[in-house]
């Protein structure tokens, strides 16, 4: 019987079959493949960033979920104002100025000058001096020549020109001034040159510090401001610190507003180019990821779907995120919190300066030699200009509570001169700060004469 042979079997063409070829999936999601992961990584991180943020930088004025309603609020103001308002009622029904023991005679470590004119409305001076001296230990009493000039022409148009509780102070009286200066100061009032107005009051108090104090360090501040409890004792630790850095310095800024801050010189276009960094950036990210996603899914099935998918949501979702987050958010929520920082620009305004001594005759000369201008902008361009060093404490030790001004401008510019971190600050920690720094703060900002001028 023949023996038939069955043909071989036909091979299979892949390429050129008809029979239907099964797709790997393009698109695992799964919690445990790369993708599904990072795609979960992305949204814990947006969510939680988005929390933290509407709950805390709020209080951030370049932030995106800065809430002025809030930011505004006056909650430590408040409260050291509560509490220190007796301290001036008090000084009003005595007339030996006991409540305060003034230093008169005596080596102080900062001479405080106050100047202070009469407002259309509201007058602050009386805050200003009380949250100043109050609650002070003997010792930092005794550190502090605290003086106040009534800066109108005619002194006894202010208010509270001659009150009682003026005592408290070391000093406080009217211009001592020749007639010839009288005569500029009365120009200045008619053609309502303020700012020039502003620079001789500043310069007449440094010099007032200067002639008639030994005081290693001179404050200026302005008549609307509140100190933090423990200001004292927290500007003395500062002024040790600085001394220890080896550049010169012009001064040491109580007060501060988050309004000026931002991206360093370096990356400020940024804000100001946010299509450039932040939407040009984003579109082109999700474009990109968009094409690769296409690309993948047409070539052939050899390819690793699973790298075409974790490429297309790091491109397409998490890049995008991580950018969306850092332009709302701004640099300003990851600033210092707490300390002396090096602060040569922005440092908005000059509510509560502290100046070494030796540095203060070359900025009288500078200031004449200008004669106008804002006092804040004169007096960064002698910095910059001598190169010296600024720093400032964080959160800051004064708060700028005048939102009427003196000087004509607008409530939506008063408010910008306004301390966020001040507000934020608790009453109790502030206290305890202020008994643990009390001990030795004095001592060792006069520890070493050589050196407190330096």
């Amino acid at each position: 019987m023949p023996i038939r042979l069955k043909s071989p079997p036909r091979s299979l063409d892949l390429e050129t079959s008809t029979l239907p070829v099964q797709r790997e999936k393009t698109h695992d999601f799964s919690a445990r493949s790369t993708a599904g992961r990072l795609l979960i990584c992305t949204l814990v991180i947006g969510i939680s960033t988005l929390i933290y943020s509407w709950s805390t930088l709020w209080i951030v004025p370049q932030s995106f979920f800065f809430n002025p309603d809030k930011a505004y609020e006056y909650r430590y103001s408040d409260h050291r104002l509560q509490e220190t308002r007796p301290y001036i009622a008090a000084a009003n029904v005595s007339s030996d100025g006991s409540l305060a023991s003034p230093v008169s005679g005596n080596s102080p470590v900062i001479c405080a000058a106050m100047v202070t004119v009469k407002r259309k409305t509201v007058q602050y001076v009386s805050d200003s001096v009380s949250t100043m001296l109050s609650g002070l230990t003997p010792e930092e009493r005794n550190a502090i020549d605290a003086r106040l000039l009534f800066a109108n022409i005619d002194a006894t148009v202010h208010p509270n020109w001659n009150e009682t509780w003026l005592d408290v102070l070391d000093w406080w009286g009217a211009y001592n001034i020749t007639d010839g200066e009288t005569a500029m100061l009365r120009k200045y009032k008619a053609e309502k040159h303020v700012y020039a107005k502003g620079l001789f009051d500043y310069t007449y108090m440094l010099e007032q510090c200067l002639n008639e104090t030994t005081a290693p360090y001179i404050a200026l501040l302005e008549d609307d401001i509140v100190f933090a409890d423990g200001w004292v004792a927290k500007t003395l630790d500062a002024l040790a610190t600085i001394r220890q850095k080896p550049e010169p310095w012009l001064y040491l800024r109580l007060f501060f507003t988050e309004w000026q801050l931002g991206w360093d010189k370096d990356v400020d276009s940024m804000a100001t180019n946010p299509v450039l960094w932040f939407v040009l950036p984003t579109v082109f990210s999700v474009v990109l990821a968009l094409a690769f996603k296409v690309r993948c899914y047409h070539i052939k099935r050899d390819i690793n779907h699973a790298h075409c998918t974790w490429t297309w949501v790091m491109l397409g979702i998490t890049i995008p995120t991580i950018l969306t987050l850092i332009f709302l958010i701004r640099p300003d929520g990851f600033r210092p919190t707490k300390g002396v920082v090096e602060m040569n620009t922005k440092g908005c305004c000059a509510q509560a300066l502290v100046y070494p001594r030796n540095q203060v005759p070359a900025l009288i000369d500078h200031i004449r030699e200008v004669a106008r201008g804002p006092t804040d902008l004169v007096i960064e361009k002698y910095a910059n200009k001598a190169e010296l060093a600024r720093y400032a404490i964080v959160p800051q030790l004064v708060q700028h509570v005048g939102l009427i001004s003196t000087r004509g401008m607008p409530k939506k510019w008063t408010q910008q001169t306004w301390a966020f971190g001040f507000e934020g600050q608790k009453a109790e920690q502030l206290k305890l700060e202020h008994k643990q720094l009390a001990r030795w703060g004095i001592w060792r900002a006069q520890s070493d004469d050589d050196t407190l001028l330096s």
